[in-house]
């Protein structure tokens, strides 16, 4: 269950696209990667 917690903190992470969190925080840090650095945010 200690997984379910920690997909919800997740989801707040995660865009409104549904993309995986690791892609949110990789863009933020990768702003070079051309895809809506924080525009998502």
């Amino acid at each position: 269950m200690n997984a379910d917690k920690r997909t919800m903190k997740d989801v707040s992470h995660t865009p409104p696209s549904g993309a995986p969190v690791t892609n949110v925080w990789q863009r933020g840090r990768e702003p070079e990667t051309g895809e809506e650095p924080q525009a998502s945010d």
